[in-house]
């Protein structure tokens, strides 16, 4: 490589660039980086195109490439804008808050919140959350406070309660100039595995001005996305697409869509348009043996189909040697299936010994003959009802020893959650020995869904102590 380098961004612009050969860096790049505004948590991906070129694209924390087509600012003005890289701690949270809901985290949105000019003026108290809002995330009228954060830097706000509505405290005034809120915005709200705490995303009302819409140098129009591989992608094989990425309908999808990985092979996956997931991915996960955070990049080449490009998280791209890398999927000649079925949680377990109260040592409790699973890739379970389920005496369903790694560190009394279309219901865990069985508020979640006998209902374990329920037809 020589010292001047090129670097080149899609419309055809170019930026010189230094490389430094005694520490294997680039340098020279304030300009480029104060043009398009890239900050922490952005991404960049280069393309080694011979010579002195790279092709360069940028990614920003929504999962997909930035808006190239940036009006131009005068050299002097780029040099004089030093403050651009002055980013307070908010900015920086809220940076890494968004990467954490659109790159790596799949399905953890729980409630999206519209803001309107009554959210931002000052006042005592603010209706922010209606009752199907509190439904969905799990509130009533005994919480006195709620905890939200945009990663790690939390602010509590105070809870009034007038019958049966919910009112936050002034604080909210403050934690909207902070986060510098506007009419139109939508505010997520997500799961966090813990109750009255949730991690809030943030989408301009304009996000979509600030992403590559029109395709900026693919020869498609759509710009490109992508994911980080998380424990739950890994071990399920399905993944949420970013939701700027579905929101620019720019690109077509079927139930199949195929993968094109850059070694001229062909996977396919699921798409599931309720909720904007890819599934099925495992096997193609094993074949190329991706790991934790390794990082997937999706160029659109037709109607669902994408050319795929697999970077180790320590930046490198995959050789694509995948032929030594395939494992198999099958256990004696029996294909084994990504879920279990189990017609009836009550068969051969007793009831005795659950207690409604985490007072057991667990060391004293392990059961000698059982084969703790380490690398289990199960998350989901199906199950049929039966009348004990809906009689309304908390008799929930008990959980597959199988999926044992995933909840091991439950305890009696251990509250998780059961999402159900718009609703949140949490449950409590009955525990005795390495038997897990659902409890106290089972009953207002089946009634509430109005199950009945002989229905099948899949459990999906999505995030920590959180389970989404779906009904089967």
């Amino acid at each position: 490589m020589p010292e001047r380098l090129l670097l080149l961004v899609p419309g055809k612009v170019v930026w010189n660039a230094l490389f430094r050969k005694d520490r294997s860096w680039i340098e020279g790049l304030e300009k480029m980086m104060i043009f398009y505004c890239i900050k922490p948590y952005y991404m960049l991906i280069f393309e080694y195109v011979g010579g002195p070129s790279f092709n360069l694209e940028i990614y920003n924390p929504y999962g997909v490439e930035i808006n190239y087509w940036i009006s131009p600012k005068s050299d002097e003005a780029l040099a004089a804008d030093r403050s651009f890289f002055e980013f307070s701690d908010l900015e920086i949270d809220k940076l890494c808050g968004t990467l954490s809901h659109n790159v790596y985290n799949n399905g953890s949105g729980l409630y999206d919140l519209l803001v309107n000019q009554n959210h931002l003026r000052k006042k005592e108290y603010y209706k922010i959350l209606k009752r199907k809002a509190c439904r969905k995330l799990g509130l009533d009228e005994t919480m006195e406070k709620l905890k939200l954060c945009l990663k790690n830097l939390v602010c509590k706000l105070k809870l009034i309660w007038n019958h049966g509505k919910v009112y936050f405290d002034r604080k909210w005034y403050a934690l909207a100039k902070a986060w510098k809120l506007k009419e139109g915005d939508t505010v997520v709200f997500q799961m966090t595995g813990k109750k009255q705490k949730f991690e809030i995303c943030v989408y301009d009302n304009d996000i979509l001005s600030k992403c590559n819409t029109s395709g900026r140098g693919k020869k498609t129009g759509v710009m490109n996305w992508f994911k980080f591989v998380n424990e739950s992608f890994l071990r399920g094989g399905q993944m949420e697409i970013p939701r700027v990425f579905m929101q620019s309908g720019s690109a077509s999808f079927s139930e199949k869509v195929e993968l094109i990985t850059r070694d001229g092979e062909s996977s396919y996956a699921e798409f599931c348009p309720r909720r904007n997931f890819l599934t099925g991915m495992r096997d193609f996960l094993r074949r190329y043996a991706v790991d934790e955070n390794d990082v997937i990049v999706f160029q659109y080449v037709k109607a669902s189909t994408f050319a795929v490009s697999l970077f180790k998280f320590s930046g490198m791209e995959f050789k694509y040697n995948c032929e030594s890398t395939i494992q198999s999927t099958t256990v004696n000649n029996v294909p084994q299936p990504d879920i279990i079925l189990i017609s009836d949680s009550s068969v051969d377990i007793a009831d005795d010994g659950m207690e409604e109260i985490g007072n057991e040592d667990p060391e004293n409790n392990l059961e000698a003959d059982f084969e703790e699973v380490e690398d289990i890739n199960i998350v989901s379970f199906q199950v049929t009802l039966k009348r004990s389920h809906v009689d309304k005496k908390c008799h929930g369903v008990y959980l597959p020893k199988l999926l044992y790694s995933a909840f091991k560190s439950w305890r009696s009394g251990t509250n998780i959650r059961l999402l159900s279309g718009d609703d949140v219901y949490n449950v409590s865990v009955l525990r005795s020995n390495r038997q897990y069985r659902l409890g106290s508020g089972w009953t207002d979640f089946t009634v509430g869904n109005e199950f009945e006998e002989g229905q099948t209902i899949q459990m999906d374990y999505v995030h920590e102590k959180t389970f989404r329920v779906t009904l089967l037809e």
